[in-house]
């Protein structure tokens, strides 16, 4: 059978009960999987079981469920072969453990070769969403204005379940976003593009970005409009090299005053020296420790860079590895390396061609993808804080700025203040120095006003700069979007023909189910109806639901940009009063349209009132379930 990516299989569903031993064993394969059973024995259960072992979030377990402590999954995903395991519990959000091997492997190993990952992902930890997600190869799943989505959110629309309303497209929860439902339909039908949802999103956070950073330049301006200040950098650097050559030739007045003053010791000159000398002492060692500082985020933003750089090499390095792996990998090798004869010819695709030995599924990949899945984290980890370290190198360079002005006016000071230890006073040295003190706070004044007029022209720059990616992301929105409507109509022509064809083939039941034209879907809404309506009887209403989400499944085994992983679990059947017959017609033409394709893909089906054609062994799993026989063997 043809694989088209994503693929999900589950391969054996094992239970174990709180008693240490295992109540339920069953293998599954390839196309339709019926549990057949009468009604209360224990089919939704195990329904519930394989949704939550594959990262559903489910907490209604039934008393008989309760006495059950953990399940397990093998499954497989793009040929990726691993076991999945949770333990049974009430509480929402729990973890999922992943082993990189199949299930005999898995139990051998109490602990060794088990990861654990929590539902929910943090700063420094991914959540099994991510690594699943990853396995799946989907994109790079943020949610559209900080949806949070799930490997439970994704199930929501492969799980057809007994519990939501019948007029409902995904399995209900209580607390439901239009943006989450909308975000799963568009990834599931191969609509989401993570350069769209990520210019979106980027179009938020500039317009926030720009909005802040203006309101900051206007507020500063109107603060020193106000002041009377100015903020025209070219005008603050006249103004204050301008007072600096006065505070000069103050000083030199002082200067030629003091010498003419009589010379004698003067305490008073001593403590202001001694004041100035640790003034000063002081300002420059603040000085250089921004400098250090300064020098140090340097160090750090060029290594940061560099580490930045060989990681996405090594990435890149790996995707290649991978590919030249997938594609060479299927050449045989005819020579053997050492001696050049001709080796024999392998014909087991799973056979190493050179040593003879099986080659496991979980080999073959597992490593290189495990190896991926860090090096995204460190790169995430790494481009975050490379970021902080260039905000904080900037606010630095600015604090240097005043820091370093204030230095060389304190030294001025204290060069003036040492050459005057001994003087007289006279009404001429006390106006030089009252000018003198003017001047200084001038020039602590224009130096604070320098400060603000070089932020505010960074501002600017930053502004324009975030006005030409905004409209760069807006364009890139635009194209992508018609592209994106293009695909939404492709797709619901194909969904619509495979829900009229199961429609049609109903019994005579419902009259505008023969004649049906036009399916509709609104994943934001939640609903669907044909030809405007929804409006049928409970059980017509449920064939139509049934018939909508099947029609989505075998699209995706029509069009290859789908990214439904070519698997859906459908407990629903006999719902809301439905007649054995309509049921049994149900499931031969799922089945008929199953058999008609060559594709690996996975249907796994509940029912009280199997066709006596599909109760067969190459169709059912387990045992004919009953009250006396039931799923779970407590």
């Amino acid at each position: 059978m043809t694989l088209i990516k994503p693929r999900l299989k589950l391969n054996r569903l094992v239970i174990w009960g709180t008693d240490g031993k295992v109540v339920f064993d069953q293998n599954f394969h390839n196309g339709l999987n019926i549990i057949r059973g009468t009604n209360s024995s224990g089919k939704s259960t195990i329904a519930n079981f394989i949704f939550y072992a594959l990262g559903g979030d489910f907490t209604h377990w039934t008393s008989a469920a309760e006495q059950c402590d953990n399940v397990i999954a093998e499954i497989e995903i793009n040929e990726k072969l691993l076991t999945l395991k949770r333990f049974i519990n009430r509480s929402q959000g729990q973890p999922l453990y992943i082993f990189w091997g199949n299930y005999d492997e898995a139990i051998k190993n109490v602990s060794e070769g088990w990861n654990v990952y929590g539902y929910k992902q943090t700063s420094s930890r991914q959540s099994f969403s991510n690594i699943l997600f990853s396995i799946l190869e989907y994109p790079e799943l943020k949610g559209d204005y900080e949806s949070n989505i799930t490997m439970h959110q994704v199930l929501r629309l492969l799980y057809i379940d007994q519990k939501s309303p019948t007029l409902s497209l995904f399995k209900s929860e209580s607390f439901d976003s239009y943006i989450t439902r909308k975000t799963i339909g568009d990834l599931l039908l191969g609509l989401y593009d993570n350069e769209l949802y990520e210019q979106r999103l980027a179009v938020r956070d500039l317009k926030k970005e720009y909005t802040e950073k203006d309101l900051i330049v206007k507020g500063i301006i109107n603060l020193y409009s106000q002041l009377d200040s100015e903020t025209d950098i070219e005008q603050i650097e006249t103004e204050l090299n301008k007072t600096h050559e006065n505070l000069k030739n103050i000083n030199n007045q002082l200067s030629e005053v003091e010498k003419k003053s009589k010379i004698i010791l003067n305490k008073k000159s001593k403590l202001i020296y001694e004041y100035l000398y640790k003034k000063i002492s002081d300002q420059k060692k603040r000085y250089y420790q921004i400098l250090e500082r300064v020098k140090e985020y340097e160090f750090e933003i060029e290594d940061s860079a560099h580490f930045i750089e060989v990681l996405e090499r090594r990435s890149k390095a790996l995707e290649d590895s991978n590919l030249i792996k997938e594609n060479l990998g299927l050449l045989p090798i005819t020579y053997c390396p050492s001696c050049l004869s001709t080796l024999e010819k392998i014909s087991e695709s799973e056979i190493c061609h050179l040593c003879k030995q099986p080659i496991k599924k979980n080999e073959k990949e597992s490593p290189i993808l495990r190896m991926q899945i860090e090096l995204e984290n460190q790169l995430n980890e790494s481009k975050k804080l490379l970021k902080e370290k260039k905000e904080t190198y900037s606010k630095f360079n600015l604090d240097l700025l005043e820091e370093e002005e204030k230095a060389k006016e304190l030294q001025k000071s204290f060069d003036l203040q040492l050459e005057k230890v001994k003087t007289t006073r006279e009404s001429k040295l006390d106006e030089l120095q009252n000018i003198k003190g003017k001047l200084e706070s001038k020039i602590d004044f224009l130096i604070k006003e320098l400060k603000a007029s070089k932020q505010i022209e960074i501002l600017r720059e930053e502004l324009n700069q975030i006005e030409k990616d905004l409209k760069n992301s807006q364009n890139i929105i635009m194209s992508k979007e018609l592209k994106q409507k293009q695909r939404f109509m492709e797709s619901l022509s194909v969904i619509q023909n495979f829900t009229l064809q199961i429609l049609k083939e109903d019994l005579e039941r419902q009259a505008e189910f023969k004649n049906g034209q036009n399916v509709y879907i609104n994943f934001e809404k939640d609903t669907f109806a044909l030809d405007g309506k929804n409006n049928f009887s409970e059980s017509s209403n449920t064939l139509l639901k049934n018939a909508l989400r099947f029609g989505i499944f075998f699209t995706s085994l029509e069009l290859d940009y789908f990214r439904l992983p070519r698997f859906i679990i459908c407990d629903n059947t006999e719902d809301k009063g439905m007649e054995e017959k309509r049921s049994q017609n149900f499931q031969k033409v799922i089945y008929k349209i199953s058999q008609d394709y060559k594709i690996e893909h996975q249907i796994i089906l509940t029912t009280s009132m199997i066709a006596p054609e599909l109760n067969i062994n190459n169709v059912c799993v387990g045992a004919e379930y009953s009250e006396n026989n039931k799923t779970l063997k407590l």
